[in-house]
């Protein structure tokens, strides 16, 4: 089950989808999250 989590970017928010595990997997990169209410490690 993937979990949208909003992010703030220089493009503005965005919602990526983050997995049950805390993971986005994305083309260019990997952002890990410290838990499901998106506070990044």
């Amino acid at each position: 089950m993937l979990i949208p989590v909003m992010l703030s970017g220089g493009a503005g928010t965005r919602l990526w989808p983050v997995s049950r595990g805390g993971e986005y997997l994305g083309e260019d990169d990997i952002v890990r999250f410290e838990d499901r209410y998106a506070r990044t490690v």
